[in-house]
């Protein structure tokens, strides 16, 4: 990694770095913790301390950031004898990989100007925009066990939701889940997190050929926690190789460029097991 020693606009760097630990005066002050709160409520917590007075005060209260907030008040970039300030540059924008504390302080006291080192990284920190609004998303998709070709038709959800407490569900949160009969519920709604819910209903059939109908509905509270959410359609009229390629409904939280990586993968088949309807109709174990 080359890196190019720099002067950049404070106001250039994208986003406050969230990654302070336990150090951060501030954030013991006000009641968060760096460990266990989401990035996005930490993110959105930052946002509002600044130009906040009184949370200035806290953090030049501070030993380490009133030494910053000193040294800054001097025209000079506190301790780079000791440690360089590292950031990945992308489009005028800056992130910060070395140098957290240092920065958040610039940001939060309006300093202008911040020695760094810089390297070009390309633009898998650049976060993507949030899509869509609060309210209920519904999907319904057949799958008919032809003899020789089976076919599917209609539409399925994928959820990418990641948990915050320990009761919460797991299973969506490394990946893109697609709500197939496996997750039926038999119409009842089960929550993932605090205000993100689903119910998965299935529908079977003994005629020839064999089907099974299955319905699902995502329901997204007006308030839901700060954290990553993600839904995607999935249409079985198109040729959908690659999750990238489906309908985004609603997303919020800090999902990045680099997560579209994680989206390159082949799509999931409806089951890694034999359709819900057959399973049941010749006693298979599920």
């Amino acid at each position: 990694m080359e890196c190019k020693k720099m002067i950049i606009k404070v106001s250039d760097v994208a986003e406050f770095p969230t990654q302070l630990g336990m150090r951060c005066k501030l954030f013991a002050v006000r009641g968060y913790n760096a460990y266990s709160d989401t990035e996005e409520k930490l993110m959105a917590a930052l946002e509002s301390f600044k130009g906040d007075p009184e949370a200035l005060e806290i953090c030049k209260s501070s030993s380490r950031c009133g030494a910053f907030w000193h040294l800054y008040q001097q025209g000079i970039t506190p301790f780079l004898d000791k440690e360089r300030i590292i950031a990945s540059h992308y489009n005028g924008k800056y992130w910060i990989d070395e140098g957290k504390h240092r920065t958040c302080m610039a940001m939060m006291a309006g300093i202008e100007e911040i020695e760094v080192d810089v390297w070009d990284s390309g633009g898998w920190r650049v976060r993507l925009d949030p899509v869509g609004n609060s309210g209920e998303y519904e999907f319904s998709y057949t799958y008919r066990a032809c003899p020789l070709t089976p076919v599917t038709l209609g539409t399925a959800a994928l959820l990418w939701v990641s948990a915050l407490g320990y009761d919460d569900d797991k299973r969506f949160e490394a990946h893109p889940v697609m709500l197939t009969s496996d997750h039926n519920t038999d119409g009842v709604y089960l929550e993932i997190i605090k205000g993100v819910s689903y119910k998965v209903d299935v529908h079977e059939t003994a005629l020839k050929p064999l089907s099974v109908s299955v319905s699902s509905t995502v329901k997204i509270d007006t308030e839901h926690p700060l954290t990553k959410v993600w839904i995607l359609r999935r249409d079985f009229s198109k040729d959908e190789r690659t999750l990238s390629e489906m309908d985004t409904l609603y997303r919020r939280g800090c999902y990045r460029q680099r997560d579209l990586g994680d989206l390159q993968l082949k799509v999931p088949r409806l089951s890694g097991k034999l359709p819900y309807c057959i399973r049941k109709l010749f006693g298979k174990k599920t």
